[in-house]
């Protein structure tokens, strides 16, 4: 069995660096259907051996009646690449295990009726955002980079290069995910209601659900990819949790600021140019994570995988 020691020494570096990273990341950017659930788009697991043979689509038509029966076929699909991960100890398994668990726990939450303005909405939302990473990775893995956002194609290329922590692994994820996808998402789907009233509301009651599903997924990456992965959290205050918690929270803010500024947009070229500002933007926070967390000259991912070859497969 492999066993790896956690020095003090690496539990105050990884407290500075997690420090680091939530203060370049929340400086400003300069860029501010079907009533069923699809089982064409949102395959239950075990349809599909290995990887889907063809990337998702991204379709603003799943799910579109919003039941909820769709938040549990996503559930489903993400368990499936997860463990289609894990067996490999892929690094992608550190952002997958982040969004099921967060996945997860929305699923708690929409099961009170009194918690969001509008269920089907959020669960359509919930549907179409999911497939926005699904086909990014299915593309990526097929080899289509040219249909890979930049900010995913420095995320899944790290992941593959197993260049960086896992910390730095799950931040290039939700930064993709969160600041480049979401606002094409909600310009899409509407941020208003058919009666006018903004969706806001609902989109910062999501924030909510995080502090529930970070300790889990703090507890369980330490348990199978990657013991060292807790070690940055002080003692009975989950520190590096919150910091987590509150960078996506600011995160969700700009994704909301600038599918705004999508909707608005005059004309065709202003909307591309905002689109472009929204693709650098992204970007540009990737490669900086890359940089913040790549494995030194002395440190490799040798011990994590060697972890997760032993734990990983549950």
């Amino acid at each position: 069995m492999s066993t790896i020691r956690r020095p003090t020494l690496l539990r105050h570096i990884r407290r500075v660096t997690v420090v680091m990273v939530v203060l370049a990341a929340v400086v400003p950017s300069a860029a501010f259907a079907t009533d069923e659930p699809s089982t064409t788009l949102i395959p239950p697991p075990g349809t599909l051996v290995g990887m889907p043979i063809e990337p998702y689509p991204t379709d603003y038509d799943i799910c579109k009646k919003g039941d909820v029966r769709c938040v549990d076929r996503v559930i489903a699909e993400m368990t499936r690449r997860l463990d289609y991960e894990a067996e490999r100890c892929s690094h992608d398994t550190a952002f997958t295990l982040q969004y099921l668990r967060t996945t997860e726990s929305y699923r708690h939450h929409v099961q009170d009726p009194r918690f969001f303005e509008d269920n089907a909405f959020v669960n359509h939302e919930d549907a179409v955002f999911a497939s926005y990473y699904w086909q990014a990775q299915d593309n990526f893995r097929r080899g289509r980079l040219d249909l890979v956002p930049a900010a995913w194609r420095v995320a899944f290329d790290a992941a593959a290069r197993r260049a960086i922590s896992a910390s730095g692994n799950i931040l290039l994820g939700v930064n993709a995910h969160v600041n480049r996808d979401l606002p094409f998402v909600l310009e899409q789907i509407g941020i208003v209601g058919a009666d006018g009233r903004s969706r806001k509301h609902d989109h910062d009651k999501v924030n909510k659900i995080f502090p529930r599903a970070q300790p889990i997924v703090t507890a369980e990456m330490a348990r199978r990819f990657d013991p060292t992965f807790d070690d940055g959290n002080f003692t009975f205050t989950f520190a590096d949790d919150q910091a987590t918690i509150d960078l996506i929270a600011s995160w969700r803010e700009l994704a909301w600021r600038n599918a705004e500024r999508l909707v608005a947009a005059p004309t065709s070229a202003a909307r591309a140019l905002v689109a472009q500002q929204i693709e650098d933007a992204a970007a540009a926070k990737a490669r900086t994570f890359v940089a913040m967390t790549a494995y030194g000259p002395f440190s490799s991912s040798r011990d994590r995988d060697a972890w997760c070859a032993d734990h990983g497969v549950e």
